[in-house]
């Protein structure tokens, strides 16, 4: 489940440009699972400084830290 969020987190970042992130609630929606199972997935990956969460207009917003375009 970990590779999964992470990858469906890397594909919603190169499908934006890299200028936009997701939401907690559109992660949920794709990867089809509950916040509660995803949430510490989600704190794992901040921990281990794959992630980052930025204020957004309509709420926090999920964004990679180490994004590679040549992946």
């Amino acid at each position: 489940m970990y590779l999964e969020v992470k990858n469906t987190i890397t594909k919603l970042q190169i499908e934006s440009n890299n200028s936009c992130g997701t939401t907690l609630l559109n992660l949920v929606s794709i990867i089809k699972i509950s916040q509660t199972e995803i949430i510490p997935i989600l704190n794992l990956l901040h921990k281990e400084k794959h992630i980052s969460v930025r204020k957004g207009i309509n709420g926090n917003l999920i964004f990679l830290k180490t994004y590679d375009k040549n992946n």
